[in-house]
């Protein structure tokens, strides 16, 4: 197994977590593109598939041919995660 396949074995295995009930529900199933997620988040693409790799950031969804989305929710998610974790509040 090459480490592109074992990385999207581990990839498909992971859950989509629980939405808590202030998120709109059809914010799981909006996908951003990748600009898209550079420019909510503030890294650069490089940074973005190094935290990816690490398993620090949530991977893309393949959308077809080269296109991959990443769901706004779980993105949105990781953004909030880091804020708290900057003010040092307990997750």
């Amino acid at each position: 197994m090459s480490s592109n396949e074992k990385r999207n074995a581990k990839r498909s295995a992971a859950q989509v977590p629980d939405m808590p009930n202030h998120y709109n529900s059809a914010a799981l199933l909006r996908f951003l593109r990748l600009s898209e997620v550079m420019r909510r988040i503030g890294l650069s693409k490089s940074a973005i598939y190094a935290r990816i790799a690490a398993g620090t950031f949530p991977s893309g969804v393949p959308l077809g041919g080269r296109a991959v989305g990443f769901v706004e929710y779980l993105v949105t998610q990781w953004a909030e995660q880091q804020i708290l974790a900057a003010r040092g509040v307990a997750q």
